[in-house]
């Protein structure tokens, strides 16, 4: 009875307010959530890539990994940041298309479930409340609650991001490394330094650039006495910088 009542429902939603695919524009059902199969079956997962942070490979070279002190354990990252990935990431955060989050967390759990064992919570990079007002939400953290409920862990929001930095997105590579520093801190650090120590710990991020955000929040963690810091970020964009082999 409830699920003939659930597609009666659909149909009438359908019919009033027809939905597009975000990427070719195919009209598609709601509960199809912004998404046409033909679309996600043509999403293509990430396989060059460094085998600690994920970083595009130039050889045998990590240009996120080299010459660095890297603070995390390991960051792991599905697609690149383009095409579809970057179509439903783009529209997801910026156009509030919240929904998109369904397709997301189904990525991330192919990527993550053979880690399960290895996590005992699950966190995300935070947003400062202004960024947060004017978006309505924190993408990163609705990926990590979704996440964290269906590996059966914990999901605690331990960082906080101060005000008066500028974006990450319209910065170069040695820009963003600046930039990051004490950009985030712990909340309430006496009382969540004894549910950090001893613990192993997973980042949730939407975009992996040059490793930059979780490095500093796996840095912080670790200085609270985490005992492992891990990350999962949805896609990789690549900076196409001169200089970047020389950081």
């Amino acid at each position: 009875m409830f699920n003939s009542f659930r597609n009666f429902c659909l149909y009438i939603i359908d019919f009033l307010f027809p939905s597009f695919c975000i990427n070719c524009g195919a009209v598609i059902s709601y509960k199809d959530a912004c998404l046409c199969g033909s679309c996600i079956k043509k999403i293509e997962l990430l396989h060059n890539k460094c085998e600690i942070c994920s970083g595009e490979l130039y050889g045998n070279r990590c240009i996120i990994c080299e010459s660095r002190k890297i603070y995390f354990d390991k960051n792991i990252t599905i697609a690149a940041y383009s095409g579809i990935i970057k179509e439903i990431l783009h529209n997801y955060k910026f156009n509030k298309r919240k929904r998109l989050y369904k397709h997301i967390v189904i990525f991330a759990l192919e990527e993550i479930i053979q880690y399960k064992d290895l996590i005992d919570v699950v966190t995300c990079v935070p947003i400062n409340r202004k960024k947060k007002a004017e978006r309505g939400f924190n993408q990163s953290e609705v990926i990590a609650r979704e996440l964290a409920k269906n590996i059966q862990k914990a999901y605690h929001p331990f960082l906080r991001e101060k005000h008066n930095y500028k974006t990450q997105r319209k910065l170069g590579y040695r820009d963003r490394f600046l930039n990051i520093l004490g950009r985030y801190a712990v909340k309430n650090p006496d009382l969540n330094r004894k549910y950090i120590k001893g613990k192993k710990i997973i980042i949730i991020d939407d975009v992996f650039t040059t490793g930059a955000t979780i490095n500093e929040c796996a840095r912080i963690l670790k200085s609270f006495g985490a005992d492992r810091v891990y990350s999962l970020t949805i896609a990789r964009a690549d900076i196409k910088r001169v200089d970047k082999f020389s950081i």
